[in-house]
């Protein structure tokens, strides 16, 4: 999962951020909304930080005054450790028949994680409860 750091150091304790999912098999995929936060959006691989490595002054400057995403690992915390080791076992669109796809669920095991867009947000749920267990 991937969480906003504000300027102060504080890690956003919302279940805004991206998804990201690691196989058994090393393989992994991202799923996320475009850079407009309006569209669902899938990769395979990691997701990669756009502000990794040395900065400019004007990135530093933009990182120091607004922060930015960082990947943190919630495998071992609840309830994402109940999911390792997991199959997933259904992958459903969520979509109206009037609009494109705005989030995806995935079924593993006896759980549900859904992605979904909206409101410029990418919210990940699991049983349909906030996801960042921290």
């Amino acid at each position: 999962m991937l969480a906003y750091r504000a300027p102060d150091g504080q890690l956003d304790s919302d279940d805004d951020g991206l998804l990201e999912i690691t196989l058994a098999a090393g393989n992994s995929f991202h799923v996320t909304s475009n850079s407009y936060g309006e569209d669902l959006q899938a990769f395979a691989g990691s997701w990669i930080d756009p502000f990794a490595g040395p900065q400019s002054p004007a990135n530093q400057s933009y990182l120091t005054e607004h922060g930015k995403w960082e990947p943190i690992d919630l495998t071992d915390s609840p309830p994402w450790q109940e999911l390792v080791g997991g199959t997933i076992q259904d992958v459903q669109l969520m979509a109206t028949p009037d609009s494109p796809p705005h989030g995806v669920r995935f079924r593993i095991e006896d759980h549900w994680v859904d992605v979904e867009i909206g409101g410029d947000k990418t919210k990940v749920r699991i049983d349909g409860k906030p996801a960042n267990a921290r």
